[in-house]
């Protein structure tokens, strides 16, 4: 039905009774309309006022109201502009799906939370070469951290670690058996991780963290890594 359908245009099926019903019949009174459209006393005054408001009907006055429709050109004024909305909203859609594509293309991904940066550390491709790592902190408390770097050890990966210059020094006792290759460097608590696969980076203040699968980005980072580490030396 009609009614039905003119939803979408905003109206409800009391409204799309009446305005239809005018236009058919032309002027009527609202006793009139509610008889024969059963739209409920109770309601038909409200209706008709609201068609009022849209312009879609106008008010005949006399000793008793009547109610006219105007022009169906209207009601399809109001679908053209309907139709603008919805080609600017699938627009909008557009460039959100090209975001999303962007975001979970499975080359790049951005989580939020300790939980999915765990989750997300599963992830990362398995470092055949080197693995390069920034640590905002010197935190032993992780074993499977320390666990994996003592395995890409023995795996003969070339391993180095910049540490922040305030992390917890003697925690680096610790580290120093697992990774003697080290130097330091102001984090401001952002953490990375770069093998020849991929690079991970971490900002702990906006508890974010982004994993990104490209071997020439990892090669453009691995030379800014080595860059400072071989040029900046702390003596601890």
């Amino acid at each position: 039905m009609i009614e039905e359908k003119l939803k979408i245009l905003g109206l409800n099926i009391y409204q799309s009774k009446a305005y239809i019903y005018l236009l058919k019949y032309g002027k009527s009174k609202a006793s009139e309309i509610s008889k024969n459209t059963k739209v409920p006393q109770s309601k038909i005054y409200e209706t008709l006022e609201i068609l009022e408001d849209k312009g879609l009907i106008f008010v005949v006055p006399e000793k008793i109201n009547y109610y006219i429709a105007k022009g169906v050109e209207h009601l399809q004024e109001i679908l053209s502009d309907k139709k603008k909305d919805l080609d600017n909203i699938n627009k909008e859609l557009e460039e959100l799906k090209e975001i999303s594509k962007s975001r979970n293309s499975g080359n790049i991904t951005i989580v939020r939370g300790k939980k999915n940066f765990h989750k997300l550390l599963k992830e990362i491709p398995k470092a055949e070469k080197f693995s390069y790592t920034i640590r905002w902190n010197a935190d032993v408390s992780d074993k499977n951290i320390l666990k994996r770097s003592r395995e890409l050890g023995l795996e003969g990966v070339e391993r180095k670690t910049l540490f922040d210059y305030n992390c917890d020094k003697k925690n680096l006792e610790i580290w120093k058996k697992e990774i003697p290759d080290f130097n330091f460097i102001n984090t401001d608590k952002v953490a990375m991780q770069i093998n020849e696969n991929s690079v991970m980076i971490s900002i702990v203040d906006l508890n974010s963290t982004v994993l990104i699968k490209s071997k020439e980005f990892s090669d453009v980072m691995r030379q800014l890594y080595l860059g400072y580490y071989e040029n900046n030396w702390y003596n601890l």
